[in-house]
């Protein structure tokens, strides 16, 4: 008798329009400002201090962290116990290697301002968020008999996306006129 499993599930959550459009100009304010007390290095993702959003500007930013948090406790049937929040700036050419979060549970990006404009249908994924499939992890074809490598994701000015912190993911090089601002989460979470 044979039966067939399937092991190693990856939920994942898009979330639209978790911020308004003036929320998304304000939080980019203060990712830039964050960016610029706190990074030594014009790269993203790369300052020293892990500093949480939330906790250098309270008043804007845990209304938001709240309003997250449920959302991914509803929709994972768990309890988050720590999130720490920061920013991202991409200049032009810059990327975010391929790398997982070892330390954390679940993972979040936040778009932001988001001026690049890819078009994948022309093989242009300028700062796009790619998640690798952890199955394929050292190599395979594009697409198979089990599922795609990479799943990509639009990046959209207000969006969020949430995924398993173990599973492999990168931010193609970015062509935007001006910096692209993100915000990263990493969660620490229990089942419910």
């Amino acid at each position: 008798m044979s039966a067939l499993n399937k092991i190693f599930p990856a939920p994942v959550l898009r979330i639209q329009e978790l911020l308004s459009p003036s929320e998304v100009e304000r939080a980019t304010e203060l990712a830039i400002k964050a960016n610029e007390r706190l990074n030594d290095h014009p790269v993203p993702y790369s300052r020293t201090y892990r500093d949480s959003l939330d906790f250098m500007f309270p008043e804007f930013f845990k209304p938001i962290f709240r309003r997250l948090r449920r959302s991914i406790e509803d929709e994972f049937k768990c309890n988050v116990s720590n999130m720490v929040g920061r920013e991202s700036i991409f200049r032009y050419g810059q990327h975010l290697p391929f790398h997982t979060e070892p330390h954390a549970d679940i993972s979040c990006v936040l778009w932001l301002d988001f001026p690049a404009k890819p078009d994948p249908s022309r093989r242009d994924y300028s700062g796009m968020f790619c998640l690798h499939n952890p199955h394929l992890l050292f190599g395979g074809r594009a697409t198979g008999v089990f599922g795609n490598i990479n799943h990509m994701e639009m990046p959209s000015p207000g969006d969020a996306f949430v995924f398993p912190s173990h599973m492999p993911h990168f931010v193609f090089p970015y062509n935007g006129a001006r910096p692209g601002v993100e915000l990263h989460f990493e969660m620490l979470a229990e089942a419910a």
